[in-house]
Formats: structure tokens, C-alpha cells, sequence
């Protein structure tokens, strides 16, 4: 990153290393960044989707993961994820839909 402040990816690959370490904030901060540099990459709206679903903030995941679908429909892992979304909010309706999408999918 110091080296190629507007890589996007490597952005996303850092905040890969801070969600797998439990920091959300830090994932999510690079996760951000990462979409601010490439807006129409769905891995990392879902990353970020997933690191908001970790911090209990089910609203934004929900959105990112949502957003992850609209660049992406063939996209299993964020129909996984955004079904883990619905099920928290207690939506088993939106959960099995998702959840059926990645199947067919894969």
C-alpha cells in the first residue's frame, strides 16, 4: 500500500488480514478504501458485508451484501452470507431464498 496508495486490492487484501484477526473496524476501514478506489468490485463490498455482519451491524451488511449481488447475481458466497444476514433479523423467508440462490448456483 505505501507503495501503491491506489491499489485497490491490496486494500482488500489487508482488510482480509484484519477481519481474519478479529479487528473489524481496521477490515473495515480497508475494505472502504478499497471500494472508494474500485466501486464495481463485488468480493469487496462482500468482505466489508461480512465484517459488518461480525460487529452486529446487520443494516449495512445487509446493504453491502445486497450491493455485492446487483454487481455480481452469480455470486454464491454473498447469497451465504446474506442469508446469515436475513436469519439474524429473523427473515427465515429472505434466508432460505438466498440460500436456495447459492445452491443453484454452485
Amino acid at each position: 500500500i505505501e507503495l501503491e496508495p491506489r491499489n485497490a486490492s491490496a486494500y482488500n487484501r489487508r482488510g482480509c488480514v484484519f477481519y481474519d484477526t478479529l479487528d473489524d473496524d481496521l477490515a473495515i476501514r480497508d475494505f472502504s478504501e478499497a471500494i472508494r478506489l474500485s466501486s464495481g468490485n463485488a468480493v469487496y463490498y462482500h468482505n466489508r458485508g461480512n465484517a459488518w455482519y461480525s460487529k452486529g451491524d446487520y443494516e449495512r451488511a445487509l446493504a453491502d451484501l445486497s450491493q455485492a449481488l446487483r454487481l455480481d447475481s452469480r455470486y454464491a458466497s454473498a447469497y451465504r452470507s446474506r442469508a446469515l444476514v436475513w436469519q439474524k433479523r429473523g427473515d427465515q423467508a429472505n434466508a432460505a431464498r438466498d440460500l436456495e440462490a447459492a445452491l443453484k448456483i454452485q
